[in-house]
């Protein structure tokens, strides 16, 4: 054998060498594409599943307000109104909607009355935190800024134009509310009370939720 097959001999062997392990590293390339293909398959059944128990407990909600419960027609129209609305385009205000839901149907008007000015105060937070009006209502004298608060929230909500000033007015005593049920135990409130602070509550719920800056 000359010099010339040696070469070419040892060129071939290189040649195959090199596509034994293209090959290999494809084969290995398409094990870790089929592993994670399976881990997001997973993951999604697993969501899957965990949103359609959520959509059947809202289902089950709205059947127990369809059914003979102690409510309103007019309350039990808006809390049906608003999960049917808040299912789909935001599950989570939905499930909070629905536990309000389940302290009226036992009779824990208070605390479903403390849960909406919950849902107030979350989804105002979720919009307003990195605005500039409540940055600057935020800033003390020194510099520093304070934790907000459901207050600050409301206020800056009138600012803005989320509330009208008396949409604001009856936020602040929803938020009153909140505040004297959680410092003082056993309170209870004439029924038609509940009931207007938690049709005012569904009403500002709709309000600040709607509310887009982009369109304003």
């Amino acid at each position: 054998m000359n010099r010339k097959e040696i070469i070419i001999g040892a060129m071939s062997l290189a040649l195959v060498a090199v596509v034994i392990l293209w090959w290999l590293e494809q084969q290995d390339k398409e094990k870790w594409k089929q592993v994670a293909k399976e881990k997001d398959q997973a993951a999604k059944d697993q969501e899957d599943y965990s949103r359609q128990l959520e959509i059947n407990n809202l289902r089950l909600i709205q059947e127990l307000l369809k059914a003979d419960l102690a409510l309103p027609d007019i309350v039990k129209k808006q809390l049906l109104d608003l999960i049917t609305r808040y299912e789909i385009r935001n599950a989570q205000i939905a499930i909070e909607i629905s536990s309000v839901v389940k302290l009226i149907e036992v009779g824990e008007f208070e605390k479903g009355v403390m849960a909406i000015a919950k849902i107030i105060e979350n989804i105002l937070k979720e919009k307003l935190q990195k605005r500039e009006e409540l940055m600057k209502t935020l800033t003390k004298p020194n510099g520093k800024k304070k934790r907000a608060v459901f207050a600050d929230y409301i206020e800056c909500a009138k600012q803005v134009g989320i509330f009208d000033k008396a949409e604001a007015h009856f936020a602040l005593g929803i938020k009153e509310y909140r505040n004297e049920e959680a410092h003082v135990v056993g309170v209870k409130r004439q029924l038609n009370y509940n009931m207007s602070s938690i049709l005012t509550g569904i009403e500002l719920i709709l309000k600040c939720d709607s509310f887009s800056f982009s369109a304003n």
